[in-house]
């Protein structure tokens, strides 16, 4: 809309299920080329949820793209979206968020 190119990219996950792991290495050396072409910096995000599983498949993958980007191309590392809403997610579930916290899953998960 401005006419200047695109100088961020914010992933809010590197990849998901559903998506064709077939094709993960095909579209992240089309992202590495556009960035690296572009000078572009990416905010790299994973997930954090009451799925443990989940959370750590979403982490290798992230830990793998972060692991392809040159740490020039890296602006920021996010943990979750909007976590403080996370209690309204998992309603029936309070241990999750027992865990997370109170238990040191969400600190233990990235470190």
């Amino acid at each position: 809309n401005t006419g200047l190119p695109v100088g961020s990219l914010r992933l809010f996950r590197s990849w998901a299920d559903g998506w064709p792991e077939e094709r993960r290495g095909e579209v992240w050396h089309s992202l590495l080329r556009y960035v690296t072409k572009q000078r572009v910096k990416v905010m790299v995000a994973t997930p954090i949820s009451c799925d443990v599983q989940s959370d750590n498949r979403d982490w290798l993958w992230t830990k793998d793209l972060l692991g392809q980007l040159h740490p020039d191309q890296v602006m920021g590392f996010a943990v979750g979206n909007e976590l403080d809403l996370l209690y309204t997610h998992a309603k029936d579930d309070p241990a999750c968020i027992e865990a997370l916290w109170e238990g040191g899953r969400a600190w233990a998960q990235f470190t």
